[in-house]
């Protein structure tokens, strides 16, 4: 299948293995959404966990979700769109995964690098997917009130950052429809009504995320790597030409945008598009 998995397809020269390259082609993306939208699609009557059956899609809130690589800025733009739009609105924000529950302890031991390097991304992907569930009752609860509610990472980071530990297209394209299927059909999470993908390049990015780390005086964990970051970028970059998403560019040139530049791209995708 043409598409962003065939950039890590495995090639053999001369007893090397082939870097995978990057594609501008517009048909790259994830396995699944050719058919039917996969990824991320419109949460209004969606499938299960979308609140559809009980609730008229007039009065159901609105699931918005904000991903980005790390040092992407996400959870400033989250809390600035959550200050903006809540004086309209009530608004709900999520963080996922949440160090504090069950499950992100057991992440945030992964994130260390306690369980080793190469931990079967089959495996951690459930303990990510399993921390959304903690809060399933909760968000479909603020959505049928009406609220609107925005998450910090959702499902397609557990995309994302497991399917690249895979090794051929094939494998990957398996784990992105697994993942889709355990999150959105059997643990029946809403799905989001907009996704917005803060685009920093990793180049750009990695400098950042070293500068918070030496500001907080904290290590770096083991998906804070450029050459993983790199993969993990272009599957994000895949993504973003699905349905419901929008991709938001927060550098120009070799600058990065001001945090309130960036704001207000956020906010006039969100107030165009849902409000």
């Amino acid at each position: 299948m043409a598409g962003i998995f065939n950039l890590f397809r495995k090639k053999k020269m001369e007893g090397k293995e082939e870097e995978p390259e990057a594609s501008d082609s517009k048909s790259d993306k994830v396995p699944g959404s050719e058919k039917n939208d996969y990824i991320d699609i419109s949460a209004k009557g969606s499938g299960p966990g979308d609140g559809s059956e009980n609730d008229e899609e007039s009065s159901r809130g609105k699931l918005i979700v904000i991903e980005g690589n790390d040092g992407s800025g996400k959870r400033t733009q989250i809390d600035l769109l959550a200050d903006r739009l809540g004086k309209k609105l009530e608004i709900e924000v999520l963080d996922f995964p949440d160090y504090g529950s069950f499950y992100g302890k057991l992440i945030k031991r992964y994130l260390s690098g306690e369980f080793g390097k190469q931990v079967n991304p089959y495996l951690i992907a459930m303990a990510y997917a399993n921390d959304r569930l903690t809060k399933r009752e909760k968000m479909m609860k603020w959505l049928n009130a009406g609220k609107t509610v925005i998450c910090n990472r959702y499902v397609a980071s557990n995309k994302a950052h497991q399917a690249v530990k895979l090794g051929t297209a094939a494998e990957m394209q398996d784990f992105v429809k697994w993942v889709d299927e355990m999150e959105y059909e059997v643990n029946a999470l809403p799905r989001p009504d907009i996704t917005i993908y803060l685009y920093v390049p990793v180049d750009i990015a990695i400098g950042l995320v070293q500068q918070r780390a030496d500001k907080t005086q904290t290590k770096t964990d083991i998906h804070e790597k450029l050459s993983y970051m790199k993969k993990v970028e272009q599957i994000y970059l895949a993504m973003s030409k699905n349905k419901n998403w929008i991709r938001i560019d927060c550098v120009e040139g070799e600058e990065i945008l001001t945090k309130d530049e960036i704001h207000g791209k956020v906010y006039n995708i969100v107030k165009n598009q849902l409000i």
